[in-house]
């Protein structure tokens, strides 16, 4: 019988996690792997199951902060939660995300989110908690015409997402710099070009957020939005630690993360 045990990990574990991450996500190739172990594994609690003292569940806790119109909550992004292929169907996960919470607690999160990879795990995230919807419209923009968008570094990005989204008066995920600069690059690694991203808001009550695979598009080509406040379309989900009334109001942003 197999010994179980719930631990943090420590980079004795990485050639681990990282032989989980490539069974549990085979569309990443060990470069795209390797950049983010390196950009997030030291800023993260990365909570495992281990049996027998080796991982077989994992997921990261990626430290963020959800902004409020009165206040600022701290908050922890939940991504790549994986457990080995012969361990599933086991509650293994379920057992991770308790143990996740507990970190999250003591580490002083208010809150936990994600984004569900399927409606059968939206319907299992509602199970345990995760309540608070993140909504907003995503979908392929098309129009006739050019629209050219200006690079800028990751700090630039962040500083003038928060101070368009901010003018919405509503709660949103305000990613750091280091989820920002890896989106950047992957970007660029699926397109073999430059890569952008840029905020255009409208009325100033409705913001769009794009992802393109160019620095110069032409319409309809290749260009992702999410626009907000838009339809009830779930993109994340939301579970607040503490009665805070901050977080039950709603629509809530979230817009593009590390997917």
């Amino acid at each position: 019988m197999s010994e179980r045990e719930l631990r943090l990990a420590d980079e004795r574990d990485i050639p681990t996690l990282k032989s989980l991450w490539a069974a549990a996500f085979p569309d990443e190739d060990a470069t795209d792997i390797d950049a983010f172990f390196d950009r997030f594994f030291n800023m993260c609690a990365v909570p495992l199951v281990c049996e027998n003292g080796t991982a077989v569940s994992m997921l990261f806790l990626i430290p963020q902060r959800l902004r409020c119109p009165s206040t600022v909550v701290s908050t922890a992004y939940i991504y790549a939660g994986a457990t080995r292929t012969d361990r599933r169907g086991r509650g293994l996960y379920r057992l991770l995300l308790t143990y996740a919470e507990q970190v999250a607690r003591k580490n002083g999160v208010q809150a936990l989110f994600l984004r569900p990879a399927s409606a059968r795990l939206e319907e299992s995230y509602r199970r345990m908690g995760f309540t608070v919807s993140m909504c907003c419209d995503c979908a392929d923009v098309q129009r006739d015409g050019d629209i050219t968008f200006l690079e800028m570094s990751a700090a630039a990005y962040a500083e003038r997402r928060r101070f368009l989204l901010d003018r919405l008066s509503v709660p949103y995920v305000d990613w750091d710099e280091a989820v920002i600069a890896h989106a950047q690059r992957w970007c660029r690694a699926v397109s073999c070009g430059e890569g952008a991203c840029a905020l255009v808001a409208r009325d100033n009550s409705c913001i769009w957020e794009y992802l393109s695979t160019d620095a110069t598009v032409r319409w309809p080509f290749a260009v992702r939005a999410c626009r907000f406040p838009g339809s009830s379309t779930t993109i994340g989900l939301l579970k607040p630690l503490d009665d805070m009334d901050a977080l039950k109001s709603s629509p809530l942003y979230m817009g593009y993360g590390l997917e």
